[in-house]
């Protein structure tokens, strides 16, 4: 669809600016604020500024046979009326000092940050400046990095984990509060498989948790590991790796190799590689990955003990069934 109107006044512009008047922003505000860019037959296209920051935002509408609806961006919803603003140099050096070296900025609008859960729905929205960490970390599910989100209004930074995170469903029926009757048993069968509460306590994270499952998270280094404790019945745990394997003991382990030396050791022993995650065998931990393989080819997988910085190299060779 081409965006060949520049009119402000050209009629789907006049109802989209309505539609974004009655989420409680002020025609002065507004006129302050905001531009019309570019429209067409059924998408308005506005920027908002606010310092030295910009923000481009859509419009999109829904066309029904006879029938016209502004679908309106739902971004604006509780948008706060913001005055001023921090600078860019200092968001950037707020960022900066949240996350480290970074990149991916931008800003948006978003009220996420601040929200407790998916269902809190009285945080007002209002201007962030976001970007992700340069540095990445290995766990069980794969490569994570943190996102930062700097306020531009407070100049806060928040930071969340992005990537291959844990996903803790904000349900009724999820559960945060680690001193939860389920989470103290949990913890208590972890330690039956036999390590120190001093250990447990340096070593282990909780997650988050439902009737049937507790999830952990492991921490050796610069590596996590996810353990969940599966229940199926009262006074039933299984704790598991995540794909599948009981847990009848653990070691406690003191000391592994940095991330750095992992990756280094890595591609000294298969060069190039991808998908790395670690993973636990036979109660150790492993940084794992494969090499990019050709079409119908072997898959080479490394095999890194975190604990002495072996490397182990394997092949195998898939089987295709034909058609």
């Amino acid at each position: 669809m081409h965006l060949n109107i520049t009119d402000s006044n050209y009629p789907l512009a006049v109802e989209s600016k309505q539609k974004i008047l009655s989420y409680g922003i002020s025609e002065d505000y507004f006129n302050k604020h905001f531009r019309f860019l570019c429209g067409s037959q059924n998408e308005v296209v506005w920027q908002y500024t606010i310092g030295e920051f910009t923000i481009i935002s859509d419009d999109n509408t829904v066309s029904i046979p006879g029938k016209h609806i502004i679908r309106g961006i739902e971004e604006f919803r509780q948008l706060e009326e913001v005055q001023s603003v921090i600078s860019k140099n200092e968001a950037e050096q707020k960022m900066q000092s949240c996350l480290g070296d970074f990149n991916g900025a931008r800003t948006i609008f978003d009220s996420f940050p601040k929200k407790m859960s998916q269902m809190d729905e009285n945080v007002p929205t209002r201007p962030y400046f976001t970007a992700h960490s340069v540095h990445k970390s290995y766990g069980s599910l794969g490569s994570s990095w943190d996102i930062g989100y700097v306020d531009l209004v407070t100049s806060e930074c928040i930071k969340r984990e992005g990537g291959s995170s844990i996903d803790c469903d904000n349900s009724n029926s999820l559960i945060t509060d680690s001193n939860d009757p389920l989470v103290v048993e949990s913890k208590q069968k972890i330690l039956s498989l036999g390590i120190s509460e001093d250990y447990f306590n340096k070593h282990f994270q909780f997650s988050c948790a439902s009737q049937k499952q507790v999830i952990w998270q492991y921490i050796m280094g610069e590596f996590r590991i996810i353990l969940t404790d599966d229940i199926p019945g009262k006074d039933m745990h299984y704790i598991k790796t995540l794909d599948g394997v009981n847990l009848s003991r653990l070691n406690e382990i003191q000391s592994v190799i940095s991330q750095n030396e992992a990756e280094q050791k890595m591609r000294l022993c298969i060069e190039e590689f991808m998908d790395p995650r670690v993973e636990f065998f036979s109660l150790r931990p492993y940084f794992t990955a494969t090499l990019p393989q050709e079409w119908m080819g072997s898959v080479h997988s490394g095999y890194i003990d975190l604990i002495t910085g072996e490397c182990t190299k394997r092949e195998f060779t898939p089987h295709y069934r034909s058609r």
